[in-house]
């Protein structure tokens, strides 16, 4: 008769280690759902006959000249509701160790409110006229109520940093 034990091991072993996979896949995906993300996306503007195009990328559709505003799209990637209340630019230099210049008075087409909740899955579009902006602005960013901050780029703001500096 065969000794067949290892056989028996090597059985027990395969939902062991399917088990300790699954067990580091769920922690890590609760452990991702109970962070804040958030996306910042900036956009240049432009006011025509009453309505406000924006756009990420400059383009031949795009009017010629620096936009008349500039769009900061805020969108809530997390899995609960959080409050945005500042957003602005940084000034020069590293991200975290920089100035930041605030949007006071953003301009909210909706018509709601700011500082703003956003629930999950949702966004906001915050606008201010190009002509408040410094020459010397860098990256997009917002700040939550609980000290989080995310910080956005895009071609449409590396475009405006051009104008600015011109």
């Amino acid at each position: 008769m065969t000794d067949f034990a290892w056989l028996k091991d090597v059985l027990t072993m395969g939902p062991g280690v399917g088990g300790f996979v699954l067990g580091i896949f769920n922690f890590t995906h609760a452990r991702n759902g109970q962070r804040v993300r958030l996306r910042v996306l900036p956009k240049a503007a432009y006011e025509l006959e009453g309505r406000i195009l924006s756009a990420v990328r400059m383009s031949a559709n795009t009017p010629d000249g620096p936009p008349d505003l500039i769009c900061l799209e805020v969108t809530n990637l997390s899995n609960f509701p959080i409050t945005v209340s500042d957003a602005g630019f940084t000034m020069g230099g590293k991200i975290g160790k920089t100035a930041r210049r605030a949007i006071l008075q953003p301009i909210l087409l909706d018509g709601g409110r700011w500082p703003r909740r956003l629930e999950a899955r949702t966004s906001v579009s915050l606008y201010a006229r190009y002509s408040s902006l410094a020459p010397d602005i860098r990256k997009a960013y917002v700040e939550t109520d609980c000290g989080e901050v995310a910080y956005g780029d895009s071609p449409a703001l590396e475009t405006v940093r051009s104008l600015l500096a011109a």
